[in-house]
């Protein structure tokens, strides 16, 4: 899992504070996510869902209406 190995400097108060300020916005449909906005030291920021896949090396294909089964369970 290369996005737990993070080389690069990091600035955990940052992220913090974009993940607590955080919306999603949506497609027209409202079923699927598109970005992610947040303000930063008052400053509006906007990560696509491209973008945040790249940061954590995840794969951007596949089809947008895959919904598999979540299991709570495993959070819990």
């Amino acid at each position: 899992m290369d996005f737990l190995n993070i080389s690069s400097p990091t600035y955990l108060n940052l992220v913090q504070a974009f993940f607590s300020n955080a919306k999603l916005e949506h497609d027209e449909s409202g079923d699927t996510v598109t970005a992610i906005t947040s303000f930063l030291r008052g400053t509006p920021t906007c990560l696509t869902l491209e973008e945040f896949g790249d940061y954590l090396y995840l794969p951007s294909g596949g089809s947008s209406n895959e919904k598999g089964h979540f299991d709570p369970s495993i959070f819990i």
